[in-house]
């Protein structure tokens, strides 16, 4: 069983290549260190699997610590660096429950008034393996458009639409099951009453199916408001989603280009240099879009091409990966 290793449970010392696990991890043995990855600097330190001498590691214990040394450059990396150390462990460390955790309504008899619309609050689900969502409609409105939304931060600033939206009519209820492999950091809704004379009374409540014991969510920015000129192409740097249990895939474009196409692709853990495609998506201006990856095709790392086929006007392009361990 593969673990990662909390934050707060190591101390990263770049200047000597040193890592010191404390407990309860100090007890660990070199066989057991699968690999270990600079997520800031996004740098491969370890692979079990790919060793070469530059690329060792020994472990000793010192003051009652595991010290992990290993041989890698350390150039530009800081104290603070956040790394993912993945290690064998005996004890079971996550497992699917078949039990509702935590059920919550995220509104309750939330009256929308007349071609009025509400967006919700977010509600946290990093560690969900399941989520069981129940809409309703006890007004008198005919046409109710429900959207599901999903983003890797609380502020929605960057979202996705998770399947398809789903409409009600008059005293009517509906609502989908959201499987692990779109399930985001957070969960939020929309809601479009497009029925111009009555309202509608909307209660939204979800139902959590939740890991035991965590995932551990890093958000990977690939680009960030990366200008592409008119009929220009950039590529991103390479996020490391190997040890992933989930991945999802968030896209927006703020420019004025109305033709930006984002390509997103995977690359080979024991042969980097081998890559595929992934998803694509076509964005206009102000315009987002994500996806989850289903966890048979995590690749080894992700990263994204993005290419502006507006002839006139610049795109601006974000991309970000969730990544759950």
């Amino acid at each position: 069983m593969e673990t990662i290793i909390p934050d707060g449970y190591y101390q990263y010392d770049p200047s000597t290549g040193q890592i010191a696990l404390l407990p309860p991890y100090n007890s660990i043995t070199k066989a057991q260190v699968k690999n270990i990855y600079n997520l800031l600097q996004h740098q491969l330190l370890y692979d079990c699997r790919n060793s070469p001498p530059e690329q060792y590691i020994t472990v000793s214990t010192v003051d009652e610590n595991a010290i992990i040394t290993h041989r890698y450059s350390t150039t530009g990396h800081t104290v603070d660096d956040i790394l993912q150390i993945t290690i064998d462990s005996n004890t079971e460390t996550s497992s699917t429950t078949v039990d509702v955790n935590e059920s919550i309504n995220i509104i309750s008899s939330q009256t929308i008034s007349a071609s009025g619309t509400l967006d919700t609050g977010v509600t946290s689900t990093t560690n969900c393996a399941k989520l069981d969502v129940y809409f309703s409609n006890t007004g008198t409105s005919t046409d109710v458009k429900i959207t599901v939304h999903g983003s890797p931060t609380s502020d929605k600033t960057i979202s996705k639409t998770i399947g398809t939206s789903i409409q009600l009519g008059a005293s009517d209820s509906n609502g989908p099951v959201i499987g692990d492999e779109e399930i985001p950091g957070y969960l939020w809704f929309s809601i479009v009453n497009n029925d111009p004379t009555n309202s509608a009374i909307i209660t939204i409540t979800v139902d959590k199916y939740v890991v035991p014991n965590g995932y551990t969510q890093s958000n990977i920015t690939l680009f960030s408001s990366q200008i592409i000129s008119a009929y220009g192409t950039a590529t991103s740097i390479d996020a490391y989603t190997a040890v992933s249990k989930r991945v999802n895939i968030y896209c927006t474009q703020t420019g004025a280009s109305t033709n930006t196409t984002f390509y997103i692709y995977g690359k080979s853990r024991q042969s980097p240099n081998i890559s595929k495609q992934l998803a694509t998506c076509n964005l206009g201006s102000n315009e987002q879009w994500g996806c989850g990856i289903l966890q048979d095709v995590i690749p080894g790392s992700i990263y994204a091409t993005v290419s502006n086929g507006d002839s006139t006007n610049s795109a601006t392009a974000t991309v970000l990966v969730e990544s759950f361990t």
